[in-house]
């Protein structure tokens, strides 16, 4: 396909003409007319513009040209999308691997580890939209959770996000079913049970550390502070002949009144992490 305009424009030039008149350019038709005749026909495409193409040309060989460019168009496409799809992997790829990630141990649930790359790739492709600046708050839980598994799974598992820290503790403590968590962890939605167990300890062994002095206590309960401490009492009764499988449990609540002033930060101590 050749732009006629922009060929004359050049042929122009290289005669040394710089600029070309308006009706130059206007009457190329009413010339090229003159000077072919009935060999050409002239039809306007879908944005008004005019194809050229000699009357002698067959509609044969219409159609096969044009079933070759749809072809080849369609081949090229396809080849673009492939490159482009392989880019955006190996793109996304070495965004995870590059970002320098300190994880302190036991792991610290608050810290984002999900580059800013990967996150704007998954509001792109769960919204629609280019420029998604103000994502929705699915769209924003999903890339966390989608862009979650990916940071676990590109890194081997070395990297360990916020989610797949709390899921593994989720699920243990919902369910009891250790086979499930090790299900999850081999999907690369959670950390391994092993994993979920040193982190566990890690946590009580951290909390001893903050309380050699002391009583043990939750992070957010203050001490020295009127506390309500009510307990609900669960049992579990196993319908066996000799009520094996029974359990009796009291969950304790600890209410507190909203502390006026400033709140000293507790420092946790660091844990020298065993393998």
């Amino acid at each position: 396909m050749i732009n006629l305009t922009s060929r004359l424009e050049r042929s122009m030039m290289s005669r040394g003409i710089i600029q070309l008149k308006p009706a130059t350019k206007k009457h190329v038709r009413r010339k090229i007319e003159t000077e072919f005749g009935e060999s050409l026909r002239f039809v306007p495409d879908e944005k008004g513009k005019l194809l050229i193409y000699p009357r002698s040309l067959s509609m044969d060989d219409l159609a096969r040209q044009a079933h070759k460019m749809t072809k080849d168009l369609q081949e090229a496409r396809a080849a673009n999308s492939e490159d482009i799809l392989t880019k955006a992997g190996m793109q996304l790829r070495n965004e995870i691997n590059k970002q320098d990630v300190s994880q302190p141990w036991p792991p610290d649930t608050d810290q984002n580890v999900i580059p800013a790359a990967v996150t704007k790739f998954l509001h792109t492709l769960l919204t629609g939209e280019c420029e998604c600046q103000t994502p929705s708050e699915r769209a924003q839980r999903l890339a966390t959770s989608f862009g979650s598994d990916l940071v676990f799974a590109v890194t081997s598992g070395k990297t360990k996000p916020p989610k797949h820290v709390l899921l593994s503790n989720a699920v243990k403590c919902l369910t009891g079913n250790t086979e499930l968590i090790r299900t999850l962890n081999r999907l690369g939605h959670c950390v391994s049970y092993s994993m979920f167990e040193e982190i566990d300890t890690a946590l009580c062994i951290q909390k001893l550390e903050c309380s050699k002095d002391d009583i043990p206590l939750p992070a957010n309960i203050y001490p020295g502070v009127f506390t309500t401490w009510p307990g609900i009492t669960s049992t579990d009764l196993k319908e066996t002949l000799s009520g094996a499988g029974t359990s009796h449990r009291v969950n304790g609540i600890a209410v507190q009144f909203q502390v006026a002033g400033s709140v000293p930060e507790k420092v946790l101590p660091e844990i020298t992490k065993s393998r």
